[in-house]
């Protein structure tokens, strides 16, 4: 089809914008009411505790395949040292502030206003936060009850939308793949 296949875009686009918009929700409502209807926190923590280490052991894994792919295929066979040495000396651009790790991990993992978690950029904070807003809905025993029930009805809500959205998704990825392809 060629350039034709462009009158397919808004289809495409309305598939992945209805997908991302239902992405925050669901983060927030899942965890939430997960860690809200959990009986006993110490398996809460137990669970904290295996997540972490899953997340550390996948971390030094792909840093290893990383190192293993650099030194396999090394991207800066053939090219020019002169010209790292131009793009280091130019000063069209300010350099940033060095940043410390933690302060990385500080700005990576919170937010300075509430508006922000509702961004799709800014998963880890929603996650972090929906985590704490499910602990202390656990912890307020008989007066969080109300409060899990609201979480656990978001949660079936929310999946129930994102069924409807998959209702529409062979048409969606169709009309999305034809206008990436031609």
């Amino acid at each position: 089809m060629g350039d034709k296949a462009k009158i397919f875009a808004p289809l495409g686009n309305l598939f992945l914008n209805l997908i991302f918009t239902m992405l925050v929700p669901i983060v927030f409502f899942s965890i939430a009411s997960a860690i809200a209807n959990m009986d006993k926190s110490k398996r809460l923590g137990r669970i904290f505790i295996i997540t972490l280490i899953t997340f550390g052991i996948t971390a030094i894994i792909s840093g290893i395949i990383g190192v293993i792919s650099f030194k396999m295929f090394n991207p800066a066979v053939g090219l020019d040292p002169s010209m790292f040495n131009n793009l280091m000396t130019t000063n069209s651009i300010d350099t940033p502030k060095s940043v410390g790790v933690l302060e990385k991990i500080v700005s990576s993992i919170s937010v300075g206003d509430f508006s922000e978690l509702l961004s799709r950029n800014n998963l880890l904070a929603l996650i972090l936060f929906s985590i704490l807003i499910g602990f202390g809905t656990m912890i307020s025993k008989e007066q969080g009850k109300a409060f899990a029930s609201f979480l656990s009805s978001g949660a079936t809500v929310t999946m129930k939308v994102v069924n409807i959205i998959m209702y529409y998704a062979p048409i969606g990825l169709g009309a999305y793949f034809a206008n990436v392809i031609g």
